[in-house]
């Protein structure tokens, strides 16, 4: 039977800490201008920036960096669907796969997405500029942003993508296990690290999420189901 190490309070406590700094800093970026994003997609619109397929995905499904390369897309319709296979997945940790679903929210990178898509699933245009290419993209979103952001911003990295895909929903209300398979988390408790519901758009753009893994209640009995009222919308398959 493999054991797993449990972890002791303060590192704990020394995650939380990370983890709530790193939000803090992507706040940052919804707090300067409700349309961060936009700016930022012009910017890259207009130097013709190679990363357009994976800015897209970052900004519609909020997956993390590294899992873009597993991510692939196709038409549904008049919607998008994603299926993004979860990466560092352990017993207790992460989606090993999930499918999003999302309709037209009217942004240019869903416009830029659904442009290129089909009925079967693709993958994003995927560059051999870098072994790491996380770190390629990074980059690239840093030098966007430095063109588009005041000094006093920190840099822009993928991250924000993500946190900003968490308030989004969390503006929406959605029950709390929906946001969690959105974000390719297993456990309710994760879903407090991604996000705030104040520096959200209510875009209502994900139609369903389905996930490999039911989601394991870890918030307190008394936790309100999507932490912002009583009730939350389910639509989590």
């Amino acid at each position: 039977r493999m054991l797993i190490p449990t972890p002791t309070p303060t590192q704990l406590a020394s995650a939380n800490s990370r983890a709530i700094k790193k939000r803090i800093t992507a706040n940052k970026f919804s707090k300067y201008a409700s349309n961060s994003r936009e700016l930022l997609w012009r910017r890259l619109v207009e130097v013709n920036s190679p990363w357009l397929d994976f800015a897209a995905l970052m900004s519609i499904g909020g997956m993390h960096l590294n899992e873009i390369e597993h991510t692939t897309f196709k038409r549904q319709g008049d919607c998008l669907e994603l299926i993004v296979l979860g990466v560092n997945i352990g017993l207790t940790k992460g989606q090993p796969s999930r499918t999003l679903l999302f309709s037209n929210d009217g942004s240019p990178e869903f416009a830029h997405l659904f442009s290129k898509s089909t009925e079967t699933h693709q993958t994003p245009l995927l560059l051999s500029v870098s072994k790491d290419y996380t770190t390629a993209f990074s980059a690239a979103l840093t030098r966007a942003g430095k063109k588009v952001f005041p000094k006093s911003l920190p840099d822009m990295t993928g991250l924000v993508y993500r946190h900003a895909f968490a308030s989004d929903l969390k503006a929406e209300r959605v029950h709390r296990d929906v946001l969690a398979t959105a974000l390719g988390q297993c456990v309710s408790k994760a879903t407090c690290r991604w996000g705030w519901s104040t520096s959200g758009i209510a875009r209502n753009h994900l139609v369903s999420a389905v996930a490999t893994r039911l989601i394991k209640q870890t918030h307190a009995a008394e936790y309100p189901l999507n932490r912002y009222g009583t009730s939350g919308k389910m639509r989590a398959g």
